[in-house]
């Protein structure tokens, strides 16, 4: 078998188990696993480590194997999601740019507020040409002052996130 014993295929892919625990955990206490590792609010402007999520449904935190060091999430399927708190200084617009790797290049990343019901933009990730060859995507979006909870939605799966970076736009 080419399968490991954490429910991966060698090409990257889930095994039977390894889904049926995915579905299981999504499934879990109302779809929310809590427990970020590092869920304080982050004063903006401000990077933001993908794997310093609030809550989430259905990401994996993997390492990165980028220039930071750091990790990733990844395994991202249509409709997994992650939030981060966010303190935005004053209303206006932003730049919010993306670390993401890609191999197939089919993935879409929709910013809204958590909880959904209002979607302040999507960008689309194009293929990077590996899971762990890094490039910068953004778009500008309005955001409203004050305490926020961002949530990072997967649209169409395909990409790995090392971090996001919200800017104000000059």
């Amino acid at each position: 078998s080419d399968a490991d014993a954490q429910g991966i295929w060698s090409s990257g892919d889930l095994t039977d188990s390894g889904n049926k625990v995915k579905e299981i955990l999504k499934s879990w206490s109302g779809g929310t696993i809590p427990g970020g590792q590092d869920c304080t609010s982050v004063g903006l402007p401000s990077r933001v480590q993908a794997e310093s999520w609030c809550n989430m449904m259905g990401v994996e935190n993997e390492n990165a194997y980028d220039e930071d060091g750091t990790q990733s999430i990844g395994y991202l399927d249509v409709g997994d999601w992650a939030t981060y708190d966010v303190s935005v200084p004053q209303a206006g617009t932003y730049n919010v740019a993306y670390r993401v790797a890609s191999l197939t290049g089919d993935g879409t990343i929709q910013l809204e507020k958590s909880g959904g019901g209002i979607v302040y933009g999507t960008v689309d990730v194009q293929s990077t040409g590996d899971w762990y060859n890094w490039t910068t995507v953004s778009h500008e979006v309005d955001l409203p002052q004050g305490e926020l909870s961002l949530a990072l939605v997967t649209n169409e799966s395909g990409y790995n996130l090392n971090w996001f970076e919200v800017t104000p736009v000059s």
